[in-house]
Order: C-alpha cells, then sequence, then structure tokens
C-alpha cells in the first residue's frame, strides 16, 4: 500500500509539520495545496484512488491531476475557497485514465492546522469520488424526502428558530396556522408581531430559557393569525448543527379540544357533586320522617302484629335506617372538596386511638399504631382513617379483632400509609370493585353501610396525586385479613400548601 500522509509536508520543516496522520482513516480523499496549486500533502485515501506514490504526489501541481478539458485556474481555487463550494471534475490516475469526482474548496487558516512555516495562502480540498458522491447523494435526497414526509404530514406545528428567534424552518402544519398570504413571509420572521403583547412577551420568555436550559415546556392559550383561540402544549428543546451554531427546535401541539374535554368534566363534577349534595341533604328531611313514623309505628302498633308483620316492620325500620346512612355518606362525599385542606402536624396515634373510641363500642378491638407525628391535611386523613377503621370493624366476622396502622417513611420517594385488620378480607376478584361507589360485599339485609367508604378514601387520596391499593395481609394468628395500602410522592403536602387554591375534586 502507497504511504500517505505519514510522509512530510514538501518545503515544510519536519518539526514544524503537524500531525495529519489521522487523515488516513478518512473515506473522502484530502490534499492540502498551496496558492499556485502545488500539492502539499495528501492523505491515503486520494493516493489509492488515483495509484499515485506519496513520492509522486508531492512532485505534482494539481493541474497536472486534471483533464485538459477540466481545468482549474488559480484563481478558480481561490474563488471556490472563497465562497466554500464544490465543482465536478474529472481527474487522471497515473495510468491516465479519467477518474471523475467532486473536489469541495475551502480556505486552510494556519493557526487552525499549525506547524506551517509558510506565508504562502493554504487550501483544504475534499475530494469524493463521482460513484461515492452520487451514492451519497441519492442517501442524502431519500433523507431530506423522509424527513419532509415526516415534517409536512405531521399535524403537530414544528418550526427552528435561531438565536434571533426567526423561523428558519417551519412544517407545512405551521405554515398553514398563517393566512396563505402570509406564509411566504414566515422564514426569517421572528412572527412575534401577528401575536398579541402579551402572548408575544410569553414566546420570547420561553426562548430564552429553551436557549439558557436546554428546554421549555409550555400550556398556553394563543390567539391564531387566523383568529381562532387555540390550547397548545409547546415544548421547545435546544441543539447545535454541525457549524456549531444554536438553534431551538419547537413542536406544537393542539390540544384545544383535550382541553375544552377536561373543562367539560371538572364542570360535569362539580355539577355531580353539587347535585348529590342537593339530593342527600333534601331527601334527608323526608327520610328522617319515614324513620320516625317507622318508629311510632313500632310503639304503637308491634306487639299486635303477628310474626309475618313484625318481619315486615323489622325490614322497613333496616331499610329508612340504610337510607339515612346513605343520604349522610352521599352527603360527605359531595363535600369532600369543601373540606379543610389545610396541612399540619400532627400525632398519628392520638387521631387513630381517638377514632376507634367512637367505633369500639360493640366489638372490642386491639389497636397497634406507630406513634409518630407526621404532617398532612389534618381533616382529609381524619377522614381516611375514620373509613377504613369503620371498615374494618363493620365487616369482621368476629366480635373481636387487631386493626393496625402504619407509617412508612422508609423509602427514598415514597411515604405509606397501611391500616391492616385481621377479617375476612375481599376476595381478589371483587378488589377492583371495591373502591367504587355503592359497592358491598354482603347484602344491605346483612351489613349496614352505603358503601361509599372506600369510594371516599379513594378521591381523596387521589385528589392529593396519591395511590390506593387493597392487598390480602395474613397477620400473626394466621387469619386472611385486608391491608389497605395508601402511597404518594415525599414533599406532596409541601406542595400541596403551597397551591393557592387546592382541591379534592374528582379527576
Amino acid at each position: 500500500m502507497n504511504q500517505g500522509g505519514s510522509r512530510g509536508l514538501k518545503g515544510i520543516e519536519p518539526r514544524l509539520q503537524p500531525d495529519l496522520a489521522w487523515m488516513d482513516y478518512l473515506s473522502v480523499g484530502v490534499i492540502i495545496i498551496s496558492s499556485s496549486a502545488d500539492l502539499l500533502y495528501s492523505n491515503q485515501f486520494f493516493n489509492d484512488w488515483l495509484g499515485y506514490s506519496s513520492d509522486d504526489m508531492t512532485s505534482l501541481n494539481l493541474k497536472d491531476l486534471f483533464n485538459e478539458s477540466n481545468q482549474l485556474a488559480t484563481n478558480q481555487i481561490k474563488q471556490f475557497a472563497d465562497q466554500d463550494a464544490g465543482v465536478n471534475a474529472e481527474l487522471l490516475d497515473h495510468n491516465q485514465k479519467t477518474k471523475k469526482g467532486y473536489l469541495k474548496f475551502s480556505h486552510l487558516p494556519q493557526t487552525q492546522v499549525g506547524g506551517f512555516s509558510t506565508t504562502d495562502e493554504l487550501f483544504m480540498v475534499q475530494i469524493i469520488d463521482n460513484e461515492t458522491f452520487l451514492s451519497l447523494e441519492t442517501e442524502l435526497n431519500d433523507i431530506k424526502e423522509f424527513q419532509s414526509l415526516i415534517t409536512d404530514t405531521n399535524q403537530d406545528l414544528i418550526f427552528v428558530k435561531d438565536e434571533a428567534f426567526r423561523i428558519v424552518f417551519a412544517n407545512q402544519a405551521f405554515l398553514n396556522a398563517y393566512p396563505e398570504d402570509k406564509r411566504d413571509d414566515i422564514i426569517g420572521s421572528t412572527t412575534f408581531e401577528d401575536y398579541l403583547p402579551d402572548e408575544m412577551e410569553e414566546f420570547l420568555v420561553q426562548d430564552k430559557l429553551a436557549f439558557k436550559s436546554g428546554r421549555s415546556q409550555v400550556v398556553e392559550t394563543i390567539s391564531m393569525p387566523d383568529g381562532q383561540r387555540r390550547v397548545f402544549e409547546t415544548t421547545k428543546i435546544r441543539f447545535r448543527n454541525s457549524s456549531a451554531q444554536t438553534f431551538i427546535l419547537g413542536v406544537a401541539r393542539d390540544v384545544t379540544k383535550t382541553h375544552k374535554l377536561v373543562n367539560e368534566l371538572e364542570r360535569s363534577n362539580a355539577d355531580l357533586d353539587q347535585f348529590a349534595y342537593v339530593a342527600s341533604h333534601d331527601l334527608k328531611s323526608p327520610a328522617h320522617a319515614i324513620k320516625q313514623l317507622v318508629g311510632w309505628l313500632d310503639e304503637d302498633c308491634g306487639n299486635e302484629l303477628n310474626d309475618q308483620g313484625k318481619r315486615h316492620l323489622d325490614l322497613l325500620k333496616n331499610r329508612a335506617d340504610r337510607m339515612m346512612t346513605l343520604l349522610d355518606d352521599l352527603l360527605a362525599y359531595s363535600r369532600l372538596s369543601q373540606a379543610d385542606n389545610r396541612v399540619k402536624k400532627f400525632n398519628l396515634k392520638q387521631l387513630v386511638s381517638g377514632i376507634l373510641e367512637l367505633h369500639n363500642d360493640e366489638k372490642q378491638f386491639n389497636l397497634t399504631v406507630d406513634d409518630v407525628d407526621i404532617t398532612a391535611p389534618y381533616v382529609p386523613t381524619e377522614i381516611i382513617l375514620r373509613n377504613l377503621i369503620f371498615n374494618a370493624i363493620q365487616h369482621h366476622d368476629k366480635s373481636q379483632g387487631t386493626i393496625q396502622v402504619f407509617f412508612d417513611t422508609r423509602h427514598s420517594s415514597v411515604d405509606y400509609l397501611k391500616v391492616i385488620d385481621d377479617g375476612p378480607g375481599i376476595p381478589d376478584s371483587f378488589k377492583s370493585k371495591a373502591t367504587e361507589m355503592f359497592q358491598t360485599l354482603q347484602s344491605r339485609d346483612q351489613k349496614e353501610g352505603s358503601g361509599m367508604g372506600l369510594a371516599m378514601v379513594k378521591k381523596i387520596v387521589k385528589s392529593y396525586h396519591g395511590q390506593l391499593s387493597l392487598e390480602s395481609a395474613t397477620t400473626e394468628n394466621g387469619h386472611r385479613g385486608l391491608a389497605v395500602i395508601i402511597s404518594w410522592p415525599k414533599k406532596t403536602f409541601i406542595d400541596f400548601q403551597a397551591e393557592v387554591q387546592p382541591s379534592l375534586g374528582l379527576n
């Protein structure tokens, strides 16, 4: 194999010569020439392509390599270099056979290469043989067409801005957002003047943020040039091109319909809560009256009824009691969004002990609870624990049992609140439904309750971006029980406390 760039540069002292050996590993030809077109250096690819030895190359002028019909004068070389341009040319190999190639000329500042002790103007020429060039050109065109296909069929608005905040690229969706007579003026402009002053200011803020930090993301409502108000989720990412120029790539997704649906859903949830409140509140009076009348009927006529009549009367009393329970729970559910959401520090054991005293009259339950101080919204936490403890007692199949309440902070990113009982538990097939409204394991004739306890717990937990899970738990005595596990990211309540208007509405 011929020796390439490892040889010396013609006319240059060896101690001053730059190390250009790495150029021998390039897949394109590289030569360095003087202003008079003398060859000072050629890499391995160039030597192999034309079949010259290194010694032969050092004695040649670039003009010696050109076909007579395709001469390049010195002034042309300078012109191509000034324009950083290329030219198709025909060169001759050592057998005087024509080799077609593409030559790209550029100035070679001595300060960038180093080691040149000449005052002569130097040029670097990159040579790609014609076959390779055409292959690369075809591949490049295919890539461009593919990129164009992706960007122009994408419904998102895609654009690129330079450091002067000018649009240097925009896909068809972005252009279509403007009236037809303005589309030709988009490229090269900032487009700021097409928007309201406060919107323009926000664009500029997000652009600067993306250039500074590398990324910005925002949901923004924009008055479009066509007069429509649209909501966009816009992401901007900083990048640099091969010339080290900095740009930002922006992708704006139209989420107007989604935003509208979310708003409608929030309004529907609010209306549903309001309806539940009004219905449960207004129905309590007639329900209370029915319950009272049933009691009077029992007092006045209970002893005169036969066995079947007494069963019917007992059933009527049960139904009246259940109606009152359901209305009370429905009213409580509808008012969760209005609960006191203030975050405070309190002792978990004291809170749970107080709750247990209210529900531990008929059955006797032992309590195990972590004696720890936690910081959380006190009222919602009390509602959660009250419902879980009440459920554990109400649905237990024995008159005695154990309830355990643990607060686990050992995990790096998540806190856990666990309530575990030693009751009959919940079958795996029912766990997915157990947190829905009005769901009960047993007939309401067998067990009191509205079936809304876990639904209320789930609603509160979701409002604080937490998760609720139901798992089977085997206690020390081997009895199957239920473990209710509530988790939330650490610092959730610190962040929540900072919010202006906390909400417990359904999501």
